[in-house]
């Protein structure tokens, strides 16, 4: 599999628009519509998307629904929902807000329990955790956050910890340390369907994303 910006085209003469002369020879997955450096092979998949002759499983309006202002709008939404509805949030989604002019007082005075981030961010670029800045660091970047648009304002949550084992790839030694970890359940009709686990490694970053080096995987639980 590669990268959309490093696949390869060939040209097939039977085919008439330019679009459709680009036949795409591999297409990678697992990632949204971020910016890339312009190439034959993007041009060949934004054809063949026109044309309607590449099938997507997953079609890329769905991306709006992984923008973080969801979740401020199921918070600003919360007494319009059912009481089930308004449980399931408050136990899994961070009290979060749209990050704006009238939020800064609130920001600055709270900063040790928010955190900042971009909504429709992701591989923790942007990510401001306030209790790791310093008041100056955070204000200047909470008022730049302000001014760009299109930020959200959560609640911060710490991490649990828990003791892996860790190889040292140079010496063979196995180092037991205490890390971050997060479970992210799949919910299909309120049931969990699965949990994705993200645990950190000695010395990360608050942010655990798969960006800044944390494993990823799954979870087997056991009687």
């Amino acid at each position: 599999m590669h990268r959309v910006d490093e696949i390869g085209v060939e040209k097939l003469p039977d085919r008439g628009d330019a679009a459709a002369d680009a036949h795409v020879l591999a297409l990678g997955g697992g990632e949204g519509p971020r910016q890339r450096t312009h190439s034959a092979g993007l041009d060949a998949v934004a054809g063949a998307l026109a044309a309607g002759t590449l099938p997507m499983f997953v079609s890329t309006a769905a991306w709006l629904l992984s923008n973080k202002l969801n979740y401020a709008w199921l918070w600003a939404d919360l007494d319009l929902l059912s009481e089930t509805d308004r449980s399931l949030i408050r136990r899994y989604v961070p009290h979060t807000v749209a990050l704006t002019a009238d939020q800064l007082d609130r920001a600055l005075a709270e900063q040790a329990d928010l955190v900042a981030k971009p909504a429709g961010g992701s591989a923790g670029h942007g990510v401001l955790i306030g209790r790791e800045m310093s008041a100056v660091a955070w204000e200047d970047g909470v008022r730049a956050a302000i001014d760009a648009g299109g930020n959200i304002l959560q609640r911060y949550h710490g991490a649990d910890r828990v003791a892996v084992d860790f190889v040292q790839i140079e010496t063979g030694e196995t180092v037991t340390a205490e890390v971050p970890y997060s479970l992210a359940p799949y919910l299909f009709g309120r049931t969990g369907s699965g949990t994705l686990a993200r645990v950190g490694y000695p010395g990360c970053e608050g942010v655990l994303n798969l960006a800044r080096g944390v494993l990823m995987t799954g979870i087997l639980l056991t009687d």
